[in-house]
């Protein structure tokens, strides 16, 4: 059976409020916990074009935007899997568009099978992106403060 995986941006607000209310833990629940559809969109976009303008990522532009892409699709799988985990067990559904990810090995094979035209940079890029979620104290998926 193949699961259609959704990125948690898009899961339906009660889904969403799932997760976060079992208790994220990193930059991620900033921008998903954000009130309405479009303010996600809105941090979404922002996380995209940071990761975009990282130095070693802006000088391959179209690596570094599919790196983003893959990177906003599995990044909140891999780093709030232990939340994803408890709300699965009150919303078993969930786990059809959330699967488990526990390491960034996975994170990596879900992306590649997520997005099969994606080069070898942008998959490169991906576990930079990953390794940076976890190894800084400015991750790429924390929004700036105004």
């Amino acid at each position: 059976m193949e699961v259609e995986v959704m990125s948690l941006y898009e899961l339906p607000e009660n889904l969403i409020k799932a997760i976060v209310d079992e208790g994220m833990k990193t930059a991620w629940k900033e921008s998903l916990s954000l009130p309405t559809e479009a303010a996600r969109t809105r941090a979404k976009a922002i996380i995209r074009k940071r990761i975009m303008e990282s130095r070693g990522l802006r000088a391959f532009p179209e690596d570094a935007q599919m790196a983003a892409r893959m990177f906003l699709e599995v990044g909140p799988l891999l780093a709030e899997h232990e939340a994803i985990s408890k709300a699965v067990k009150k919303h078993p559904m969930l786990r059809n568009a959330a699967p488990e990810i526990l390491d960034r090995s996975e994170a990596k094979a879900l992306a590649a099978a997520e997005f099969p035209f994606a080069t070898n940079r942008a998959k490169d890029f991906l576990g930079i992106l990953l390794w940076r979620m976890k190894g800084t104290v400015n991750p790429p998926m924390k929004l700036p403060k105004d």
